[in-house]
């Protein structure tokens, strides 16, 4: 795993403490930290959980912009595609 990628999923554990056990249980079953994974099936929910509520929008705001920095034009042109492929757009 690059440096980025290790800053980000740290960053983001910060934000979302209570994904903790979960993030360290997707490394143990996987032998492996898989970023994708991680972000989709960890981290993805409890984001989608504060959108809906509608609560914490400071934090939701803080994260968001996070991943944007993080997250460059072409992971985004891949996260499109993937998108379009999955039949989400």
């Amino acid at each position: 795993m690059n440096k980025k990628s290790e800053e980000f999923l740290r960053k983001m554990l910060e934000f979302l403490p209570s994904t903790e056990a979960a993030y360290r249980e997707s490394i143990t079953l996987h032998d492996e930290v898989l970023e994708t994974v991680i972000i989709e099936d960890i981290f993805m929910p409890e984001i989608i959980k504060l959108l809906k509520e509608e609560r914490n929008i400071n934090l939701l705001e803080i994260i968001l912009e996070t991943a944007r920095k993080y997250m460059g034009t072409k992971t985004f042109q891949l996260q499109i595609e993937a998108d379009r492929a999955l039949g989400r757009i």
